[in-house]
């Protein structure tokens, strides 16, 4: 197709889509001015073979006394679990886990995370979640029971993308599998940082509280 220099990628170049794993491919080009002249085919370009599209996914365990976000980690977590402990009223408890992404896949990749179901005790008593959500997160707040998260990635690839850059800003945890991190290229180990924060407040039943959470990749 003739397109102009700018919509060709301009000295950058352009990405062919739609190539065969496995294949050599060469190309050339020409030149078209006007309605009825163009140029001669220029020379043909250096083999370039493709490779099929790689992606990994890995989440990691985070030492306490980290700091994350600003916040410094109270317990340490493994790449299947976070264990807060024990919840003091109005004294959050801060965990992370990283998660590192590798992908040659052109268009980057996306990470999504929902929970199974809510944080609850034994008898069904269901923790309450920070009243943020991930398209609008808010600061933690004070003198009450609170459960969320924040993700590092300053730069997600939907809604406000950017907010989540000020560090004090969480959301709940849903159903609904939602962006936390995001790369509109190929990476390599790139890491973005969950912050989990839980605290008590006045009402907040006693109890073994857990859930379960999912982290959803694809590119």
């Amino acid at each position: 197709d003739y397109l102009t220099y700018s919509q060709w990628g301009s000295g950058s170049g352009t990405t062919i889509y739609g190539l065969k794993t496995s294949t050599t491919y060469k190309a050339k080009v020409k030149a078209f001015a006007g309605k009825f002249s163009e140029s001669a085919w220029g020379p043909v370009s250096a083999a370039a073979s493709t490779i099929s599209t790689s992606i990994s996914f890995s989440v990691g365990g985070v030492a306490s006394g980290t700091t994350i976000a600003n916040a410094i980690t109270d317990v340490s977590t493994t790449p299947v679990g976070v264990s807060f402990g024990e919840v003091s009223f109005d004294t959050p408890v801060e965990a992370a886990q990283s998660l590192v992404v590798n992908t040659n896949a052109n268009s980057g990749y996306t990470i999504l995370v929902s929970q199974v179901d809510n944080l609850k005790n034994d008898l069904d008593i269901i923790f309450p979640a920070i009243s943020g959500t991930n398209s609008t997160p808010i600061a933690w707040p004070a003198n009450i029971g609170a459960y969320g998260y924040h993700t590092t990635d300053s730069s997600l690839g939907t809604g406000t993308s950017g907010r989540f850059t000020n560090s004090n800003t969480f959301a709940q945890f849903t159903s609904t599998p939602l962006e936390v991190a995001y790369s509109a290229t190929p990476v390599t180990n790139e890491t973005t940082y969950i912050l989990y924060s839980i605290q008590a407040g006045h009402n907040t039943p006693s109890g073994n509280y857990s859930q379960t959470i999912t982290y959803t990749m694809y590119g």
